[in-house]
Parts: C-alpha cells; sequence; structure tokens
C-alpha cells in the first residue's frame, strides 16, 4: 500500500513541475530570446521555443529589381532605310529618296491652336464643308469652314492625327503631327495648313474607300535602332525629336498647298508616308496603290516602291485629285500639276513653280471610321450623286445614262461605271464569288475557285470603273491586275 501510494506522489509531483515550467516558457517576452550564453545551457540544446527578434531582416533577402536579367529585346525591327521624312529622289537611276526632309507636321501655338486654309480645287466648293479631327480612331474635334475656306481648332494636344474634310461638293483627307508648342523651333517649322480639296460631286469618293477600306490592316511597327537626339537621323525623328530639334524642312503637300512640279522630262514623282500613332515617326509602307482623279474618272495608276515613292508619265498640267491607298491606310488631296522650269548643276528642280508630290496616308486607325462615314453618308442618305456616264460605256450598253445605270444588264451593268461600287458589289462581284461554290467540289478545289474568281472580280472592276488609267510608266496599258499588297 505505502508503495502504491509514493508511486502516486511522485507522478502527481511530475505533472505538477511540467505545468510550470509550460506556463514560465508561455510567459516569456514576446520579443525575447533564450538565453543561449548562460553557463547552464548546454551546447547540444535546442530553445523550447524561438521568437522573432527586433531585427526582422529575412534569412534570404529579396533581389533588387535592378539586379533581374533584363527581358528579351523586341526582334522586330524597323527598315529605317524605307521610313523616313525625306522626299522622293528625282530618278529610278539615283537615290530613290532625296535628302530634303519633308515637313508632315504642324506646330500649334502656346494655347494648342492651330488654324487652316481649304482651297476648292477645279469643280469644288468649300463652303459648309466639315473638318473633322481624328486620333487613333477617334473623332476628338470637329468644325466648319467660313465662307473663305478658313477654320481653326484649339486647345488641341500633341499627337499623330488625320485630318479630313467632307462636304458635298469637295473632300480630302491625310494624316500629320501635330507638334507641341515651343518658342525655340526652327522657322520653317509649319504652324498652318493648306490644303486642296478634290470634288465630291459625285460617289467616286465613296466608291474607292469602300472598296479599299476592307483591304487596310494593322500591325505592329518595329523599334528604331537610334534614338531621337541631336546626333540621330532627323529623318527619323518622332514627337520627341520634332519638338526638341527642329529639322529644316520644306511643308509637305497636303500641308502648304503648293504647286506640284514635274521634272524637265515631263514625270510626276512623289512620296508616300505612313507614321506609328503612339510615337510620330515614320515607317515604312507597303505596296500603296496611287491613282489620278480628273472629275469622276481615274486617268493614270500606279504603285509604289518600298520607299513609299511612285512616278507617272505623260501627265497633262492641271488639276487632279490624288488618292493614294493600300494595307496601311488610305488618303485624298486634291493637287495642281505643273512643269519645272529646269535642272541645276547637281540634278535638282530649279525655279520650280512647287515641289515633288509628298503626304502622309490616314492612319489605319481611322480608315474604319472613313469607311463608315461614307457608307452612312453617301449611301444611305443619298447625298452624292451616281457617277456620271462615261462615253465609252455606250459599246456596252446603249441607254446607259439612266440614274444608276440601272437599264443595263447582264455584261454591260458590270462594265459599267456608270453606278456605285455599291451597285456593282451586289449585281456583279456576288455573281463571280459564287462560281462553282456548293457544286460539289472538293473544299481546297473550292478554295482555290474562290481566289480565282474574287481575282477575276477585282480585274473586271478595275476595268469598269478605271478602265482609261494608263499605269504611269509606259504612260499607256492599264494596271489592273487587281489589288497589290
Amino acid at each position: 500500500m505505502k508503495i502504491n501510494e509514493l508511486f502516486k506522489t511522485f507522478l502527481a509531483v511530475a505533472v505538477c513541475l511540467s505545468t510550470l515550467s509550460g506556463a514560465v516558457v508561455a510567459q516569456q517576452p514576446f520579443d525575447a530570446l533564450p538565453n543561449t550564453d548562460a553557463e547552464d545551457s548546454a551546447d547540444d540544446e535546442e530553445p523550447l521555443i524561438v521568437r522573432p527578434g527586433l531585427d526582422r531582416t529575412p534569412s534570404r533577402p529579396f533581389r533588387n529589381p535592378a539586379d533581374q536579367e533584363d527581358a528579351p529585346d523586341q526582334t522586330v525591327l524597323l527598315n529605317a532605310d524605307f521610313a523616313g521624312w525625306q522626299e522622293a529622289g528625282l530618278g529610278v537611276k539615283q537615290n530613290r529618296v532625296g535628302k530634303d526632309l519633308r515637313a508632315n507636321w504642324i506646330m500649334v501655338d502656346d494655347n494648342g491652336r492651330f488654324e487652316g486654309l481649304v482651297r476648292a480645287g477645279e469643280g469644288v466648293d468649300v463652303r459648309d464643308m466639315n473638318i473633322y479631327l481624328m486620333n487613333m480612331g477617334r473623332l476628338v474635334k470637329e468644325t466648319t469652314v467660313d465662307s473663305e475656306g478658313r477654320f481653326n481648332f484649339t486647345n488641341v494636344r500633341q499627337g499623330a492625327y488625320s485630318i479630313i474634310g467632307w462636304g458635298s461638293k469637295g473632300f480630302f483627307a491625310y494624316g500629320l503631327n501635330i507638334l507641341a508648342y515651343n518658342q525655340d523651333a526652327n522657322s520653317s517649322t509649319p504652324r498652318s495648313i493648306n490644303v486642296t480639296a478634290f470634288q465630291n460631286a459625285s460617289t467616286i469618293n465613296t466608291d474607292w474607300i469602300q472598296y479599299f477600306a476592307p483591304r487596310v490592316n494593322y500591325r505592329v511597327f518595329g523599334r528604331y535602332r537610334s534614338g531621337e537626339g541631336q546626333k540621330d537621323p532627323a529623318a527619323l525623328y518622332g514627337f520627341d525629336g520634332l519638338v526638341r530639334y527642329q529639322p529644316k524642312a520644306s511643308p509637305a503637300t497636303s500641308i502648304s498647298g503648293r504647286n506640284v512640279a514635274k521634272t524637265a522630262d515631263g514625270r510626276l514623282l512623289g512620296r508616300v508616308h505612313q507614321l506609328n500613332s503612339l510615337t510620330g515617326r515614320p515607317v515604312d509602307v507597303r505596296t500603296t496603290k496611287v491613282m489620278l482623279l480628273k472629275g469622276d474618272n481615274v486617268v493614270a495608276s500606279t504603285n509604289t516602291d518600298n520607299y513609299g515613292v511612285f512616278e507617272f508619265q505623260d501627265i497633262a498640267d492641271g488639276a487632279y485629285g490624288l488618292v493614294a491607298a493600300g494595307v496601311d491606310g488610305m488618303g485624298l488631296i486634291g493637287i495642281n500639276v505643273g512643269s519645272s522650269t529646269g535642272m541645276n548643276d547637281l540634278g535638282q528642280l530649279a525655279d520650280s513653280s512647287g515641289d515633288l508630290f509628298d503626304f502622309t496616308i490616314v492612319s489605319s486607325e481611322t480608315v474604319g471610321w472613313l469607311n463608315h462615314y461614307a457608307d452612312e453618308v453617301a449611301y444611305r442618305r443619298n447625298l452624292l450623286a451616281p457617277r456620271r456616264p462615261d462615253p465609252a460605256d455606250n459599246q456596252y450598253c446603249d441607254t446607259c445614262g439612266g440614274t444608276g445605270c440601272q437599264t443595263c444588264y447582264g455584261t454591260g451593268l458590270c462594265t459599267s461605271k456608270c453606278q456605285s461600287f455599291r451597285e456593282w458589289a451586289m449585281n456583279c462581284r456576288n455573281q463571280h464569288e459564287n462560281t462553282k461554290i456548293g457544286s460539289g467540289y472538293i473544299l481546297s478545289e473550292a478554295a482555290k475557285d474562290l481566289r480565282g474568281s474574287l481575282e477575276r472580280a477585282d480585274s473586271t472592276f478595275e476595268r469598269a470603273f478605271y478602265g482609261n488609267g494608263g499605269n504611269g510608266i509606259s504612260g499607256g496599258g492599264g494596271n489592273y491586275n487587281g489589288f497589290q499588297n
């Protein structure tokens, strides 16, 4: 009995000592650490509980972001040889671009204001023309010209813009950079716009807009190897360089409204530009179709090279509309073409009545708005008349001359120019597109047939609408093999 009582007593004491020991540990301060330096601490013993001390530095410090490896650089490089603000060269055997810069930009005053003047081309009335200022496809401002064709915008911020003029008898559309005010700007920096409008009495403008707009697509432009400092090429400047280091440049045709001069041998030379909507820097232009319009007819057409340079031969002096349309954008302005008086010893134009043609097409983001506006205003509201009949159409349709050539059928209708693009597409193109589709061919064969049908439809359309135009190189024949991407 005594042994059992002794064991029970010993067990009770052990439990009490254990409870007291835990209570003592639990009452340690939060930031206190066990006294590992005490003489009675064994080297091989670990503290019961290790609390975090005042020094909260992690045992494995974070890496500074600057120590991280740089992200891989963008692999797409801009081909700077094909970009730039240089004007066209003077000959095929010489450099395709010249050394002189063309200012496809203007600078606002310290209130963000700039003025513009719209001149009336042949058969144009610019009264009450609406002027739209677009930025990356958004309409940011609009106004109406006064009785003299003048307009102005205020509080305009720096950026890459498209400016569009639309009236019942006048039209133009092109792109440009608008720069922030700099009181030390070069005196050659344009401060206002002077543009010539082309006639808009019929559906000719909406026809080419609706025909080419679906072919425009978006792309991510490459990066530049060079920056925008004083030691970098001024021809590649965007907003940053153009504002801080204003290069000396002649205003572009679309900015200055000056006459377009032919070379001494009668060639009409020009260059089409495009710009990056985010930086305002010039980018390479992929193959773009260029057309000369005279009234309701295309008198000549050609394609640009990779520099955006084009040329026409045997073009008579006079007033024209010049259209440039490609996968990167489109644009149109009126021009007055004259002849130069000769060239100097350096092979440059001398004593000319104007400059080589030069302008920037609207951005791809703006084309969607332009296409919608053309459809809504010109077609749905019937504000524009059908194209006037061409005498050459009589060989296909003797009764041509009615509204939209409604009395023409079959081949006569599909080859007549006295109809709108919408009418042509509804009555003719669909017939070509549906050829052999759904007739039991294997899918690959059907796709091949469809591609062929589209090519034939494009060819038929261009012959119907642009049947009198030469290719601008030989002065004869036609460049009507469909749209060239």
